[in-house]
């Protein structure tokens, strides 16, 4: 009964670490969790993402590799200090941040070249100077095909 325990406690530790998702690192920027000061709940979103794409289905959207796009936040909540563009990929790795826009006078926007073999849900966080983080509208999983 002993080995029994000890065999089924190293099963289950193999399966917990063979399904917990990959530590690798693709950013060293720590991804907050975005509260209400009050409540402590979730808050709202606000607004979406615009972006070029060849395709679109169903909320997939599909990009030109190698081609330089702009990501424009549509109704980006006003006068945050910084706007980050995340691509949070489907394997559940860590997410990625593929630009800031710290002047958006202009609009919250960014420039950014198509990597290849991408694929993730899109979204945007407002930063401000009082801690609170404002997420866009989850806007579209877009993905890339392989190198050209």
């Amino acid at each position: 009964m002993k080995n029994y325990l000890i065999y089924s406690l190293a099963g289950l530790i193999l399966l917990i670490s063979a399904c917990a998702p990959s530590n690798l690192a693709t950013t060293s920027t720590p991804v907050p969790t975005v509260l209400r000061e009050s409540s402590g709940t979730p808050e709202t979103s606000y607004g979406f993402i615009e972006f070029p794409y060849l395709h679109a289905d169903a909320g997939n959207f599909q990009l030109q590799t190698g081609e330089t796009i702009t990501f424009s936040w549509k109704d980006a909540p006003a006068d945050a200090e910084r706007y980050d563009f995340m691509l949070f990929p489907l394997d559940g790795s860590r997410p990625i941040v593929l630009g800031m826009d710290t002047n958006a006078s202009d609009g919250a926007a960014i420039e950014w070249l198509v990597l290849p073999d991408l694929s993730g849900e899109l979204k945007g966080l407002a930063y401000y100077p009082d801690g609170r983080i404002l997420p866009s509208d989850i806007s579209g999983t877009i993905y890339s095909g392989p190198p050209q």
